[in-house]
């Protein structure tokens, strides 16, 4: 009577489901690092961002309000104040204020768009953090199904028939040397 090898394909199931978790689980864990490090530098960036931004802003505004209390002043709109220390500005001045108020507003317009890069990328690694749990946890959950049927095919067709044979020729082997030391 021939048959197929099973012991060894049920061994295969179990021991591909066990490689199948554990790689899954090293890779996710490996991959989780290096995004995670990718995360820190993406909050560090925008957080450097954030604060150059708040600093054009600043400097943006000042730059305005001389401009403006300038220009007030030369058309004499504004009252003078008595606990400041009026200065006022050569049209020449004003320009050259002007153009440093341009390049600031134009350096906060990159500096903003450097944040709204940062914020994509940091929307498309929490994708890819989900996608990755989404296929670990796939991978596993296969992993333990054949690591299960492996085993449990393994042992109820192969190693438990094997048992009770040898339970069986155990206790013939008792019988029959039992009938002999009576004989």
């Amino acid at each position: 009577m021939s048959y197929l090898p099973t012991d060894n394909l049920y061994k295969f199931f179990a021991i591909a489901g066990l490689i199948i978790v554990g790689f899954s689980a090293y890779y996710t864990e490996t991959l989780l690092r290096t995004l995670q490090a990718d995360g820190i530098d993406i909050a560090t960036d925008l957080a450097v961002g954030k604060a150059e931004m708040e600093f054009w802003q600043s400097r943006e505004k000042k730059l305005e309000n001389i401009t403006k209390n300038s220009i007030a002043r030369q058309q004499s709109r504004r009252k003078p104040d008595p606990d400041k220390l009026e200065l006022t500005y050569s049209t020449q001045e004003l320009k050259s204020i002007e153009d440093e108020t341009e390049r600031l507003r134009r350096d906060l317009r990159i500096t903003d768009a450097k944040i709204l890069g940062k914020l994509q990328k940091a929307d498309k690694l929490t994708s890819q953090i989900k996608e990755i749990f989404f296929f670990a946890k796939v991978l596993i959950g296969i992993g333990l199904i054949l690591t299960t049927s492996g085993f449990c095919l393994w042992y109820l067709n192969v190693q438990k028939p094997l048992d009770i044979k040898l339970k069986n020729g155990a206790l013939k082997e008792g019988t029959q040397s039992d009938a002999a030391g009576e004989g």
